[in-house]
């Protein structure tokens, strides 16, 4: 049996947040359906229009002749509109502050401590360990030889680790910046890792089809974990269950995705609600929430892709190929 799709979903332009009164800003539309996606007449184009801080209208320009959505609130946090057909309402958040002279360039990878401080690389070939709230750097981590792919906290948030195209694995104090550990063993750039429990252990994955068990105590590798003979690994995280679980089997993304760009990261997010946050190459990132009349989109990417997102328990943050940092707060949906 195939999943039929009619789901229209939106777009809004990257930068509403700073239109001035009386200023428009623009609106698109797709209705995504599983068998003829591509159809130009299933996307439309609206203009709205800033009355005042509160207020926003559909411009009489290009009238929502169709009533396709209503407009249900909008401030400079956040606006909401109601799509008719399918009584689905998308929030757009703005995001709260953008971290723009961290990095020249694309950002790969990104952590934030529940501190506020981050460490983040970037293929301008620096990792750096800065602070959110002050947006001051703290150290330039140098050591690597190529770009760092995965940079993470430990648990302590006093330690880093890192990894990279140069195949090598660094522990780094977040203290003072100094790097005591470097470690060897994989013959291709090492594309992730996963931190085991409170830091004894890590789990590296690579472009060599390793993924390798790693002792940080003893700053040696404990065992290959498997072996996909030269087939790249590109992402590997830790779960625990209480017996088995099954992922079920490989579906047709069309059927099950309200985007048709491809899934650059997803992060499971505790409060305000239990959900998931997912990011695209096309600039979008979605929260997924068990309340399926809504849905949250993250605004502030021109259509550059977002490689990673963070969540420090409050906030969430997102690294961009424009070289930005944005970070968010959920609850401005509903404030």
């Amino acid at each position: 049996m195939t999943l039929k799709i009619n789901f229209t979903n939106y777009h809004l332009q990257s930068d509403w947040q700073d239109a001035s009164i009386n200023e428009k800003i623009w609106l698109h539309s797709i209705n995504i359906k599983n068998n003829n996606h591509n159809d130009d007449d299933l996307k439309k184009n609206y203009d709205l229009k800033i009355i005042n801080e509160s207020d926003i209208i559909i411009d009489n320009d290009k009238k929502n002749d169709d009533n396709d959505f209503i407009i249900e609130d909008y401030s400079k946090k956040c606006l909401a509109i109601n799509d008719v057909k399918s009584n689905v309402t998308h929030r757009f958040i703005a995001p709260v502050r953008v971290f723009q002279s961290i990095h020249q360039k694309s950002i790969i990878s990104l952590d934030v401590a529940p501190t506020g401080i981050a460490v983040s690389s970037s293929t301008d070939g620096t990792m750096k360990i800065w602070d959110t709230c002050t947006n001051v750097l703290k150290y330039e981590l140098k050591g690597h030889y190529l770009d760092v792919n995965r940079c993470r906290f430990f648990p302590s948030n006093e330690v880093i680790v890192s990894v990279g195209l140069d195949m090598l694995i660094k522990i780094w104090s977040a203290i003072d910046g100094s790097c005591p550990v470097t470690m060897k063993g994989h013959t291709g750039s090492i594309n992730d890792l996963a931190i085991v429990d409170r830091g004894r252990n890590i789990i590296t994955v690579g472009r060599d089809g390793l993924a390798k068990l790693w002792s940080c105590a003893k700053q040696t590798c404990i065992e290959n974990l498997f072996d996909t003979e030269n087939i790249p690994i590109n992402a590997c995280a830790i779960k625990s269950f209480s017996n088995s679980y099954d992922l079920g089997q490989r579906k047709d993304s069309a059927n099950d995705d309200i985007s048709r760009s491809p899934v650059l990261s997803m992060i499971s997010v505790r409060r305000p609600f239990n959900g998931f946050v997912v990011s695209h190459q096309d600039g979008s990132v979605d929260f997924h929430y068990d309340n399926h009349n809504q849905l949250l989109h993250l605004t502030g990417s021109d259509c550059d892709p977002i490689y990673q997102i963070v969540y420090d328990d409050k906030f969430i943050y997102t690294a961009c190929r424009d070289g930005k940092v944005r970070k968010y707060y959920l609850n401005n949906a509903f404030e």
